[in-house]
């Protein structure tokens, strides 16, 4: 959520009670990004206090959740963390905000591919609304780049791929129709979906 420079006063004033930075005669003069950093900071706070207040609620829930689990059912026994509804964002194994972002842009645009979306859910959770990649796509047959950047001898980013494009040369191509020859590297399984891989030039090609 963004709120207007003059309420991030209040913010800081609750969370940092008695720091003379914080204060009317010296909030004026602190640098903007200063401020948006501590922002920042107090969001991660918030959350991880609510989250410390409701464990204890999580973890009765989860009690009576096992207790009335049918085994044959429900194998896998509930834990809090599945009744906690405030989880700091690095408890929780999403992908990068930068690729729940491409994403969405993505989907909207009506390139996203409907077998790439076994990760949906993480990616949309992942995303910052905020943010809107100029690039955030490159599409195949059978596998996707998200967020595409410049890497060493290739373009990175987040790999979702089919095992089909398993050690393939696939030619991408980006929302403006320009086309990338790349390899895929080894897909292990049946689908993947992996943050950080470099894809590298088959042939350094644009096509309009």
């Amino acid at each position: 959520m963004e709120y207007p420079f003059e309420e991030y006063y209040w913010q800081l004033k609750r969370f940092f009670p008695g720091d003379p930075e914080f204060s009317m005669g010296n909030y004026g003069d602190l640098p903007y990004s200063y401020v948006v950093i501590a922002i920042q900071k107090i969001s991660k706070l918030f959350i991880s206090e609510l989250n410390a207040y409701e464990r204890p609620i999580a973890l009765q829930t989860s009690v009576i959740a096992n207790q009335n689990r049918d085994p044959k059912k429900q194998r896998k026994p509930f834990m809090p963390a599945d009744y906690a509804y405030y989880v700091p964002r690095e408890d929780i194994n999403l992908p990068d905000h930068a690729y729940g972002s491409a994403a969405m842009v993505a989907i909207k645009q009506g390139v996203f591919p409907s077998w790439a979306l076994f990760c949906y859910k993480d990616l949309a959770s992942g995303s910052d609304p905020g943010y809107v990649p100029e690039d955030p796509i490159l599409v195949s047959e059978d596998a996707i780049l998200l967020h595409p950047m410049p890497a060493a001898g290739g373009l990175g980013g987040m790999l979702v791929a089919l095992e089909s494009a398993s050690l393939q040369t696939r030619e991408f191509r980006n929302l403006k129709g320009e086309m990338f020859l790349l390899e895929v590297p080894e897909i292990p399984t049946k689908a993947v979906a992996v943050e950080g891989v470099t894809l590298p030039y088959q042939q350094a090609s644009r096509k309009p």
